[in-house]
C-alpha cells in the first residue's frame, strides 16, 4: 500500500487507503450534514415568517415542523 501523499493529507482524494470504502463513508457523513444543515435552514427560516406571509405560501405556524421535516427527507433521497 504506497501513499502518493503523507497520512496527514487525508481530506485529498488521491489517498485511497481502503479501495474506496473510506470515500463512501465520507460521502455518506457529508450529505447527512448537509441534510441536517439543509433542514435547520429551513426550518429558521420558516420561523421568522410572520402568520400572513405563512398563508401566502400556503401553511400555518404549525405545519412549518412538518414541511422542514418533508425537506428533509427529500433532500435525503436526492443526495
Amino acid at each position: 500500500m504506497l501513499l502518493p501523499y503523507p497520512i496527514t493529507s487525508y481530506a485529498s482524494r488521491n489517498v485511497d487507503l481502503t479501495g474506496g470504502a473510506l470515500d463512501k463513508v465520507e460521502n455518506f457523513i457529508i450529505s447527512k450534514f448537509s441534510n441536517i444543515r439543509s433542514y435547520i435552514k429551513t426550518y429558521r427560516s420558516l420561523k421568522k415568517l410572520n402568520e400572513q406571509e405563512l398563508s401566502v405560501i400556503g401553511i400555518s405556524k404549525d405545519e412549518i415542523f412538518e414541511v422542514a421535516k418533508t425537506a428533509f427527507k427529500t433532500e435525503k433521497l436526492t443526495a
